[in-house]
């Protein structure tokens, strides 16, 4: 971390030098510097593909704020934020790993608090009333019903046409 601040003071609009300087921050679990460093860079300059939101959701998720790295996630999609990496960030395989794990976490996260939500939304009772109300069809409902899986389906006529089309090109141009 040390080394990217310090190449940093030398050139503090570097895009390479900010997106790496975020990363190391990441990496030392630092997420307020890096998205600090992420701002610096997204002020200058336009992500290639989404490395800069794959940094942000993982500073995000350092940060315990799951909905909103969720929600980069859920939309530049996980491949695509992980297809980043090879491109243009810094790292080998067990870089890769790492943002793929945090990639998880930030997607189980979002699961559990699905399903905590689901459990906590009752579900609507219908009174006494507006069920028998349901329950009841009218009779003219019924037998249009009946009607309709009685009647036979008859086919369509078929027709055969030709329809003449000429194409004239230009000499021009």
């Amino acid at each position: 971390m040390r080394a990217a601040t310090a190449e940093l003071a030398e050139a503090p609009t570097d895009p390479e030098l900010l997106l790496n300087t975020a990363l190391a921050a990441l990496l030392e679990e630092q997420p307020e510097l890096s998205l600090r460093y992420q701002h610096r860079f997204s002020k200058r300059y336009a992500a290639m593909v989404a490395e800069d939101q794959l940094l942000r959701a993982v500073a995000l998720a350092q940060q315990g704020r799951w909905p909103q790295a969720a929600q980069v996630v859920k939309q530049h999609g996980a491949a695509e934020l992980l297809g980043s990496i090879w491109w243009y960030l810094p790292g080998d395989w067990t870089l890769t790993t790492w943002f793929r794990r945090w990639l998880k976490k930030i997607e189980a996260e979002q699961r559990r608090r699905d399903g905590e939500l689901r459990a906590k939304t009752p579900t609507p009772q219908l009174k006494k009333e507006q069920r028998s109300a349901k329950q009841t069809v009218p009779s003219s409902i019924k037998q249009t019903e009946q009607s309709a899986k009685t009647e036979p389906v008859h086919s369509l006529p078929a027709f055969e046409f030709a329809i003449p089309v000429s194409i004239t090109f230009s000499e021009n141009g």
